[in-house]
């Protein structure tokens, strides 16, 4: 049975690490479930599974709202959208 491997992190920035994490879990025979705690566009080729727009909404804000605010406000808000997605899953 394969396992599932939650990769989160801040696609706009570490994209490309994340995409080369992505594809050494997945060949190795398991799956992955890549969410995206960033502020702005991801900046990798593959896109991930959870955008950062809905981990803003989790956190009780608008992804386009946060990229005009204070970065320690929307990581604040990122983080506490990641804690309520990730009991979610």
């Amino acid at each position: 049975m394969s396992k599932i491997i939650l990769i989160m992190g801040a696609f706009d920035t570490k994209g490309e690490e994340y995409a080369f994490i992505k594809d050494i879990i997945e060949a190795r025979g398991h799956k992955t479930l890549a969410l995206d705690t960033g502020i702005f566009e991801p900046n990798t080729l593959i896109q991930p599974d959870v955008p950062n727009a809905d981990v803003a909404r989790a956190g009780g804000a608008d992804i386009r709202e946060l990229q005009q605010q204070d970065r320690g406000l929307a990581m604040k808000v990122m983080s506490e959208g990641v804690a309520n997605m990730v009991r979610r899953l």
